[in-house]
C-alpha cells in the first residue's frame, strides 16, 4: 500500500508546533540562565526571625525523620521567602544544602563527613555572591561542617564548643565578630541539646518540638537584632 504524502496543511501545522516548542525552550533556557547568573542582589540580613525559626524546626524534623525531599522543599521556601532568592537559584541551592546534610547524615567518620564540603562550598559561594558578602566560601563551608561534627560528637567536645563553633561560622558568613553572636549561638545550641536529650530518652514529643521552636525564635530574634544594628 502506498504511503500518503503529508499535505501542505499538515506540514504547516507541524512547523508551527515545532516553532512553539522551540520558543518555549528558548524562553525557559533564558529564564534559567538569567535567574542563575544574574546579576542579582539581595539583603541576607533581613528576615523574619519567627518564620525562620519555624522553618528550621520543620527542617530539623525532616532531617531526623530521614525525609530529604521534604527538607529540600523547606529549604526552597526559606531561600525564596526569607532570603529572596530567585526561583532557580533557590532550588539549586536548596539541593546543595539538602545534599550536604544527608551526605553528612550517612557518614561514620570525618573522611565521610568531608564529602559534604563541595556542596557547602557551592552553597555559600552562591549566597556570598547574591548577598554581596565578603566571606570566603571555602572557610565558611569548613566551619559549617565543623560545627556539624561538634554537634554529632557533642559528648566529646561539650556544649560550649558547639555554641562557639556556631557563632564562628555565622560570624564568618555575615562578617560579624563571633562574640556578638553568643546569645544567638547559645539559644540555638540549647534547642539542639533539648532535641538530642529527648530523643535519647525515648521520643521527641509535639510539646518538645514547640519548646525547641520557641528557643529557635529566641535565637533568630537575637541574630536579627545584631545584623540590623542602626
Amino acid at each position: 500500500m502506498q504511503e500518503k504524502t503529508p499535505t501542505p496543511k499538515a506540514k504547516s501545522l507541524k512547523t508551527q508546533i515545532l516553532k512553539i516548542f522551540l520558543t518555549i525552550f528558548l524562553l525557559l533556557t533564558t529564564w534559567i540562565l538569567v535567574d542563575i547568573f544574574g546579576p542579582w542582589s539581595v539583603n541576607l540580613r533581613k528576615f523574619d526571625p519567627v518564620v525562620v525559626a519555624r522553618l528550621e524546626t520543620k527542617m530539623w524534623r525532616a532531617y531526623y525523620d530521614k525525609k530529604p525531599v521534604h527538607l529540600y522543599w523547606l529549604l526552597v521556601e526559606m531561600l525564596r521567602t526569607q532570603n529572596k532568592l530567585p526561583f532557580w537559584q533557590a532550588n539549586l541551592n536548596a539541593y546543595r544544602a539538602a545534599k550536604a546534610a544527608f551526605v553528612f547524615k550517612k557518614g561514620q567518620k570525618r573522611s565521610d563527613y568531608e564529602q559534604a564540603t563541595p556542596y557547602l562550598v557551592d552553597y555559600f559561594n552562591a549566597l556570598n555572591t547574591i548577598g554581596n558578602l565578603q566571606g570566603d566560601a571555602n572557610t565558611i563551608a569548613k566551619s559549617e561542617l565543623e560545627w556539624w561534627i561538634v554537634h554529632r560528637e557533642r559528648k566529646t567536645y561539650g556544649e560550649e564548643a558547639l555554641a562557639n563553633a556556631i557563632a564562628t561560622t555565622t560570624g564568618q558568613f555575615y562578617g560579624l565578630d563571633p562574640s556578638l553572636l553568643k546569645n544567638y549561638a547559645g539559644a540555638r545550641t540549647v534547642a539542639m541539646i533539648q532535641r538530642d536529650d529527648k530523643q535519647e530518652t525515648g521520643k521527641v514529643t509535639e510539646e518538645d518540638w514547640q519548646n525547641i521552636e520557641q528557643k529557635l525564635i529566641e535565637a533568630y530574634t537575637s541574630l536579627a537584632k545584631e545584623l540590623n544594628q542602626p
